[in-house]
This record gives structure tokens, sequence and C-alpha cells, in this order.
């Protein structure tokens, strides 16, 4: 435990966790999925779950505190995001397997220092710095610039999703999103790189 942890402890908060068991219990380990910034449990709930759970693994899906079911906090950072991973992945019944998505993968990265994960898949990682930024800048220079200053982040149809998907999907999910605190924005942008990983993964 560092002395950072104790002497400014990140604030309790209600995290929403949905999970899907596998029909058979076969000791495999469970999987937690962690969405990006903006997305809930719900971006792994409406397909992935049921698809793990019948593939024997215990799959669960959670919402970072302010997205999704979970309780708002305007004010979350990064630390506050991996706080909740390292909680929800200790609450599990087995060592977990964290799957990261998008900025979910940075989450993950920085938990990985705090939680013996059994492994972790990064899945289209952003990790954050300098590249993030103006890969961000180039794809959709008005919803970033705004967060480069503090304010929000504004995510467009093309950078979350493929062409494949129907328009009517794809407005459905927009609708579903949340932001991500401003100083966890901000963070991400900074790319402060994640702790060396404990145990094994």
């Amino acid at each position: 435990m560092r002395g950072r942890e104790w002497a400014h402890p990140v604030r309790p908060a209600r995290r929403e966790v949905l999970g899907v068991d596998p029909e058979l219990e076969e000791g495999r380990p469970p999987l937690l999925f962690v969405p990006g910034f903006g997305h809930g449990a719900w971006a792994f709930a409406e397909h992935w779950l049921e698809h793990a759970a019948s593939r024997g693994f215990p799959a669960y899906a959670m919402s970072l505190r302010g997205h999704g079911g979970s309780e708002p906090a305007p004010g979350a950072t990064l630390r506050a995001y991996t706080h909740d991973v390292v909680q929800v992945a200790a609450g599990l019944s087995r060592q977990a397997v964290l799957v990261g998505h998008g900025a979910g993968a940075l989450v993950v990265s920085h938990a990985l220092a705090r939680y013996p994960a059994r492994a972790a898949v990064l899945v289209a990682p952003v990790l954050g710095g300098a590249a993030t930024a103006g890969a961000a800048l180039r794809a959709n220079p008005l919803g970033t610039l705004p967060a480069l200053f503090g304010g929000a982040l504004r995510l467009h149809r093309r950078q979350l999703f493929s062409r494949e998907l129907p328009e009517a999907d794809a407005r459905r999910h927009l609708a579903r999103l949340g932001r991500a605190g401003r100083r966890a924005q901000w963070q991400l942008l900074a790319g402060r790189p994640a702790e060396p990983a404990v145990g094994r993964p």
C-alpha cells in the first residue's frame, strides 16, 4: 500500500456492475470488461457478456464512476477510475482477467500496478499522451479542442463506430454516452505512464 493511498484515499462511489455466469462452473477466471470514457457497462452487456459466459467464463462489465448507472462524479480522476477497477476486480470470486477498451485500456494499465490480474487485454487502446491528443484533434478538432482547455470532450460517430454499423444503432449508442471527469480527460491527454504491473499478468 502506498503512503498517498492512506493519506488521501479515493472517495467511495457506488459502481454499476453487470454480470452473467456460465451455466456450468468450470473454474475459468472471471472476465472484467472496462469500457472507455463516456461508455458504461451497457457497452459490453449487449453482446459480450452472454458470449463470454457461453464459453464458460464468468463475465462482468462495470461502469466507472460518473458513467452508465454508477454514481455521478464530475470531478473524477484517472486515479479514481483506477480505484474503481481494482475494487471491483478484488471483489470477484477469483483472480480476474481485465479487459479494457479505448480509454478503459488506459485505466486497466494503471490498475495492473495495484491488482495482480491473471491477464489483461487492451482492446483498441487509447493510452494517452501527445500522439492520442494529435490523433483526436485530426479526427474531431471541434470535439477535442475544448478538452485541451478543461472543457468537455465530445466524441464523434467516426471516432467510435465503423461505417458498417447502421445509423440508427449509432444514434442509439451516442445518446447513451456520458462524460468523463474533466481532470481524467486532461490526464488522458497528458499521458502519465502506468507503473509496472504487480504479479505476472
